[in-house]
Protein backbone atom coordinates (compact mmCIF):
# COMPACT_ATOMS: atom_id res chain seq x y z
CA UNK A 1 0.00 0.00 0.00
CA UNK A 2 1.50 3.34 -1.07
CA UNK A 3 1.90 6.07 1.54
CA UNK A 4 -0.21 8.45 -0.53
CA UNK A 5 -3.22 6.13 -0.87
CA UNK A 6 -6.48 7.81 0.08
CA UNK A 7 -10.01 6.75 0.82
CA UNK A 8 -13.41 8.44 0.85
CA UNK A 9 -15.09 8.42 4.26
CA UNK A 10 -18.49 9.71 5.29
CA UNK A 11 -19.35 11.31 8.61
CA UNK A 12 -22.37 13.30 9.75
CA UNK A 13 -20.46 16.43 8.73
CA UNK A 14 -19.93 15.33 5.12
CA UNK A 15 -17.65 13.41 2.75
CA UNK A 16 -13.88 13.52 3.39
CA UNK A 17 -10.95 12.32 1.28
CA UNK A 18 -8.33 11.14 3.78
CA UNK A 19 -5.11 9.11 3.76
CA UNK A 20 -5.60 5.41 4.43
CA UNK A 21 -3.07 5.54 7.29
CA UNK A 22 -2.93 8.49 9.70
CA UNK A 23 0.89 8.47 9.87
CA UNK A 24 1.01 9.46 6.20
CA UNK A 25 -1.32 12.44 6.40
CA UNK A 26 -0.20 16.03 5.85
CA UNK A 27 0.87 17.91 9.01
CA UNK A 28 -1.48 20.71 7.94
CA UNK A 29 -4.54 18.47 8.40
CA UNK A 30 -6.55 18.63 11.63
CA UNK A 31 -9.07 16.17 13.05
CA UNK A 32 -12.80 16.55 12.60
CA UNK A 33 -14.31 17.78 15.89
CA UNK A 34 -16.81 15.84 17.96
CA UNK A 35 -20.20 17.51 17.87
CA UNK A 36 -21.62 18.88 21.11
CA UNK A 37 -24.59 16.73 22.03
CA UNK A 38 -27.96 18.38 21.37
CA UNK A 39 -28.96 17.70 24.98
CA UNK A 40 -26.06 19.83 26.20
CA UNK A 41 -26.95 22.95 24.23
CA UNK A 42 -30.35 24.56 24.76
CA UNK A 43 -29.23 27.94 23.40
CA UNK A 44 -27.14 29.23 20.52
CA UNK A 45 -23.49 29.53 21.59
CA UNK A 46 -23.26 32.94 19.92
CA UNK A 47 -26.50 34.91 20.23
CA UNK A 48 -28.03 32.82 23.09
CA UNK A 49 -31.40 32.39 21.35
CA UNK A 50 -33.28 29.38 22.74
CA UNK A 51 -33.72 26.34 20.53
CA UNK A 52 -37.20 24.95 19.93
CA UNK A 53 -39.21 23.22 17.20
CA UNK A 54 -38.86 26.22 14.88
CA UNK A 55 -35.41 27.42 15.98
CA UNK A 56 -33.29 24.41 15.09
CA UNK A 57 -29.70 23.57 16.08
CA UNK A 58 -26.92 23.78 13.51
CA UNK A 59 -23.45 22.39 14.19
CA UNK A 60 -20.36 24.16 12.87
CA UNK A 61 -18.28 21.53 11.07
CA UNK A 62 -15.04 23.11 12.23
CA UNK A 63 -15.63 23.59 15.98
CA UNK A 64 -18.57 21.21 16.52
CA UNK A 65 -20.55 23.73 18.60
CA UNK A 66 -24.29 24.46 18.36
CA UNK A 67 -25.62 27.62 16.74
CA UNK A 68 -28.86 28.99 15.38
CA UNK A 69 -29.25 29.32 11.61
CA UNK A 70 -28.46 33.05 11.68
CA UNK A 71 -25.13 32.44 13.41
CA UNK A 72 -24.15 29.36 11.39
CA UNK A 73 -25.25 29.65 7.80
CA UNK A 74 -22.17 29.96 5.58
CA UNK A 75 -20.69 27.00 3.74
CA UNK A 76 -16.94 27.21 3.16
CA UNK A 77 -14.37 24.79 1.77
CA UNK A 78 -12.41 23.19 4.61
CA UNK A 79 -9.29 21.49 3.19
CA UNK A 80 -7.70 21.27 6.65
CA UNK A 81 -10.26 18.55 7.45
CA UNK A 82 -10.22 17.08 3.93
CA UNK A 83 -13.89 17.75 3.21
CA UNK A 84 -14.79 17.25 -0.44
CA UNK A 85 -17.49 19.92 -0.53
CA UNK A 86 -18.02 23.24 1.31
CA UNK A 87 -19.36 22.65 4.83
CA UNK A 88 -21.32 24.69 7.37
CA UNK A 89 -19.34 27.19 9.48
CA UNK A 90 -20.17 29.53 12.32
CA UNK A 91 -19.12 33.14 11.78
CA UNK A 92 -15.91 32.90 13.84
CA UNK A 93 -14.73 29.66 12.23
CA UNK A 94 -15.62 30.93 8.77
CA UNK A 95 -13.18 33.82 9.21
CA UNK A 96 -10.38 31.49 10.34
CA UNK A 97 -10.96 28.99 7.54
CA UNK A 98 -10.96 31.67 4.85
CA UNK A 99 -7.58 32.94 6.06
CA UNK A 100 -6.19 29.41 6.06
CA UNK A 101 -7.61 28.67 2.62
CA UNK A 102 -5.43 31.45 1.19
CA UNK A 103 -2.49 29.32 2.36
CA UNK A 104 -3.88 26.18 0.72
CA UNK A 105 -4.73 28.05 -2.49
CA UNK A 106 -1.43 29.93 -2.86
CA UNK A 107 1.37 29.24 -0.37
CA UNK A 108 1.19 25.45 -0.74
CA UNK A 109 1.78 25.84 -4.49
CA UNK A 110 4.76 28.10 -3.81
CA UNK A 111 6.28 25.56 -1.41
CA UNK A 112 5.72 22.67 -3.83
CA UNK A 113 7.38 24.57 -6.70
CA UNK A 114 10.44 25.29 -4.58
CA UNK A 115 13.11 27.98 -4.67
CA UNK A 116 16.87 28.30 -4.78
CA UNK A 117 18.46 29.17 -1.43
CA UNK A 118 21.81 28.94 0.31
CA UNK A 119 21.96 26.26 2.98
CA UNK A 120 24.34 26.00 5.92
CA UNK A 121 24.28 22.87 8.05
CA UNK A 122 25.66 22.33 11.56
CA UNK A 123 24.89 20.52 14.79
CA UNK A 124 22.55 22.42 17.08
CA UNK A 125 25.05 22.51 19.98
CA UNK A 126 26.59 25.58 18.40
CA UNK A 127 29.77 24.00 17.13
CA UNK A 128 30.59 25.73 13.88
CA UNK A 129 33.63 23.69 12.88
CA UNK A 130 33.09 21.84 9.65
CA UNK A 131 30.16 23.98 8.57
CA UNK A 132 29.48 23.74 4.87
CA UNK A 133 27.19 25.80 2.71
CA UNK A 134 25.99 25.52 -0.85
CA UNK A 135 23.10 26.39 -3.14
CA UNK A 136 20.11 24.05 -3.08
CA UNK A 137 16.62 23.81 -4.48
CA UNK A 138 14.26 23.69 -1.48
CA UNK A 139 10.71 22.46 -1.85
CA UNK A 140 7.85 20.75 -0.08
CA UNK A 141 7.25 17.09 -0.90
CA UNK A 142 4.11 16.21 -2.86
CA UNK A 143 2.54 14.62 0.26
CA UNK A 144 3.30 17.85 2.20
CA UNK A 145 5.12 15.91 4.93
CA UNK A 146 8.77 16.72 4.22
CA UNK A 147 11.11 19.50 3.14
CA UNK A 148 13.31 18.29 0.28
CA UNK A 149 16.71 19.59 -0.77
CA UNK A 150 18.38 19.14 -4.15
CA UNK A 151 22.05 20.13 -4.45
CA UNK A 152 22.57 22.56 -7.32
CA UNK A 153 26.35 22.35 -7.20
CA UNK A 154 28.68 19.47 -6.27
CA UNK A 155 29.56 19.29 -2.57
CA UNK A 156 31.07 16.02 -1.30
CA UNK A 157 30.94 17.26 2.32
CA UNK A 158 27.22 17.91 2.45
CA UNK A 159 24.55 15.22 2.60
CA UNK A 160 20.97 16.42 2.93
CA UNK A 161 18.15 14.13 3.97
CA UNK A 162 14.49 15.20 3.85
CA UNK A 163 13.24 16.98 6.97
CA UNK A 164 10.00 15.66 8.46
CA UNK A 165 7.93 18.77 9.22
CA UNK A 166 6.50 17.06 12.31
CA UNK A 167 10.05 16.65 13.65
CA UNK A 168 10.95 20.33 13.44
CA UNK A 169 11.42 21.43 17.06
CA UNK A 170 11.99 25.17 16.57
CA UNK A 171 12.11 27.83 13.89
CA UNK A 172 13.75 31.24 13.82
CA UNK A 173 12.98 33.48 10.87
CA UNK A 174 15.38 36.29 9.96
CA UNK A 175 14.00 39.57 8.63
CA UNK A 176 15.75 42.46 6.88
CA UNK A 177 14.49 45.78 5.47
CA UNK A 178 13.58 45.70 1.80
CA UNK A 179 15.59 48.42 0.03
CA UNK A 180 12.78 49.05 -2.46
CA UNK A 181 9.67 49.05 -0.25
CA UNK A 182 11.17 49.87 3.15
CA UNK A 183 9.19 47.04 4.72
CA UNK A 184 10.67 44.05 6.54
CA UNK A 185 11.10 40.89 4.47
CA UNK A 186 11.95 37.35 5.55
CA UNK A 187 15.47 36.68 4.23
CA UNK A 188 16.35 33.47 6.04
CA UNK A 189 15.34 30.82 8.53
CA UNK A 190 17.00 28.54 11.07
CA UNK A 191 15.36 25.14 11.52
CA UNK A 192 16.07 22.89 14.49
CA UNK A 193 14.93 19.32 13.84
CA UNK A 194 15.42 15.68 14.76
CA UNK A 195 17.02 13.65 11.97
CA UNK A 196 16.58 9.97 11.07
CA UNK A 197 19.25 9.00 13.63
CA UNK A 198 17.32 10.85 16.35
CA UNK A 199 20.03 13.52 16.54
CA UNK A 200 19.13 17.19 16.89
CA UNK A 201 20.41 19.17 13.93
CA UNK A 202 20.15 22.69 12.59
CA UNK A 203 20.14 24.08 9.09
CA UNK A 204 20.22 27.73 8.06
CA UNK A 205 18.48 28.74 4.85
CA UNK A 206 19.10 32.18 3.40
CA UNK A 207 18.89 34.16 0.18
CA UNK A 208 21.57 33.59 -2.40
CA UNK A 209 22.81 35.86 -5.15
CA UNK A 210 21.98 33.09 -7.59
CA UNK A 211 18.51 32.27 -8.81
CA UNK A 212 15.26 34.22 -8.58
CA UNK A 213 15.27 36.24 -5.35
CA UNK A 214 11.60 37.20 -5.59
CA UNK A 215 10.74 33.51 -5.80
CA UNK A 216 13.02 32.74 -2.84
CA UNK A 217 11.42 35.52 -0.75
CA UNK A 218 7.95 34.17 -1.56
CA UNK A 219 9.05 30.64 -0.62
CA UNK A 220 10.43 31.75 2.76
CA UNK A 221 7.27 33.72 3.47
CA UNK A 222 5.14 30.67 2.60
CA UNK A 223 7.33 28.50 4.85
CA UNK A 224 6.73 30.80 7.81
CA UNK A 225 2.97 30.56 7.25
CA UNK A 226 3.26 26.78 7.00
CA UNK A 227 4.93 26.55 10.41
CA UNK A 228 2.41 28.92 11.92
CA UNK A 229 -0.29 26.62 10.66
CA UNK A 230 1.21 23.64 12.47
CA UNK A 231 2.01 25.76 15.56
CA UNK A 232 5.77 25.40 15.32
CA UNK A 233 6.78 29.03 15.06
CA UNK A 234 7.77 29.96 18.61
CA UNK A 235 6.70 33.55 17.98
CA UNK A 236 3.14 32.61 17.11
CA UNK A 237 1.65 29.61 18.89
CA UNK A 238 -1.83 31.13 18.97
CA UNK A 239 -4.09 28.65 17.20
CA UNK A 240 -3.65 28.78 13.43
CA UNK A 241 -4.75 32.18 12.19
CA UNK A 242 -2.57 33.29 9.29
CA UNK A 243 -1.82 36.98 9.14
Amino acid sequence: MASGDKKLVKSKSGLRMVTVRDEFRSPFIINEPQWIDDKECSNCISCKVAFDFFQRRHHCRRCGKCFCRACCSEKVLLPRMCFVDPVLHCSACSSITKKENEFFDNQIKTLLQGAQLKINSSSFDGEQSGNVSTSVLCKLSSDQRNLLFELLEPNPFLSLEPIDIKKVKATKFVTSPNMFTGTMSITGVELQFVDSLLQTQTIHLSLTEKGNQDKALAWLNALQKAFRLVNLDAKDLSFSVLE
